[in-house]
């Protein structure tokens, strides 16, 4: 695999107040394909800060139904075993997954610090199912959106499933970000005997030849089975009903391809499969 394809990190962050389990174990899934290590984030999230300041903030407990104050040093106190939780959570999952994973506490909001985290071969991750680094809300839905179009290396929206067991599903136009997803796909597929689905653009006969050609070549060097798929329209109208039999996939999709032009069908993609990997070269 070419150096500059390779990734070296996979980031993964999460609130104080999540239970990161689920989101971990994908992050070390993807570590362990992709012979990387984990960097594990837990955002302190200053909205806490501004919920204990308050002088009527109380912490009802439903077993008991009893009701304590919360303040500041209350919440410093619970974000310390909570971090130590944490800690003891990410050494174990790394000696049961054999992946070095290390664990920071950062200041601010998940997206701000996940953002702030990427770059050159750093993959990261936004969970977004069970207890979600962003809510499940249509202003969530369009901030992951638009991280999935503008954020630079690897980006991974994870929604369900086993990363390393979901079938692989590649949208393939020869650009230089699809010959590196191409590439990735490669990696994330070693070890497995399921089928990987590519899609290619609607074009002339000459052209997907050419384009059939390619992924012959790359199946033939990683011994890979394949199952190509030419769309027959990257209409926004049609776009969101092409991913309809691969609802349960990791979608691996190139910078440039259709799914991320802005529009409701973009939106849809989110939707339409347990998990979408956005490459850029």
């Amino acid at each position: 695999m070419p150096g500059e394809t390779h990734i070296r990190q996979v980031v993964v962050a999460f609130g104080a107040s999540q239970v990161p389990r689920e989101m971990l174990e994908a992050a070390a899934d993807l570590a362990a394909a992709l012979h990387a290590e984990v960097r594990a984030l837990m955002v302190e999230e200053s909205w806490l800060e501004q919920v204990a300041e308050h002088p009527v903030t109380a912490e009802l407990y439903l077993g008991s139904r009893t009701i304590q104050p919360w303040d500041r040093d209350r919440l410093r106190l619970e974000l310390r075993a909570r971090a130590e939780q944490t800690r003891r959570m990410v050494q174990s999952l790394a000696q049961s997954r054999g992946v070095r994973i290390s664990f920071e506490v950062a200041q601010g909001e998940v997206p701000a610090v996940l953002e702030q985290a990427r770059g050159a071969g750093i993959l990261s991750t936004v969970v977004a199912s069970g207890r979600p680094a962003l809510p499940s809300t249509a202003r969530a839905r369009l901030a992951q959106f638009e991280a999935l179009r503008t954020s630079r290396g690897f980006t991974l929206i994870h929604r369900e499933g086993r990363i390393d067991r979901l079938p692989l599903v590649l949208y393939y136009d020869a650009s230089p970000s699809a010959v590196r997803a191409l590439e990735i796909v490669g990696v994330l597929h070693r070890g497995r005997r399921d089928e990987v689905c590519v899609l290619l653009p609607p074009s002339p006969d000459e052209t997907a030849s050419g384009l059939v050609g390619e992924i012959e070549t790359w199946r033939r060097e990683n011994g890979v089975r394949v199952l190509v798929h030419q769309l027959a329209s990257i209409d926004e109208s049609r776009l969101a009903h092409a991913l309809g039999p691969f609802q349960r996939a990791l979608l691996v999709l190139p910078a440039d391809a259709p799914w991320l032009r802005p529009g409701a069908a973009a939106a849809s993609v989110l939707d339409a499969v347990s998990a979408v990997l956005v490459v850029r070269a």
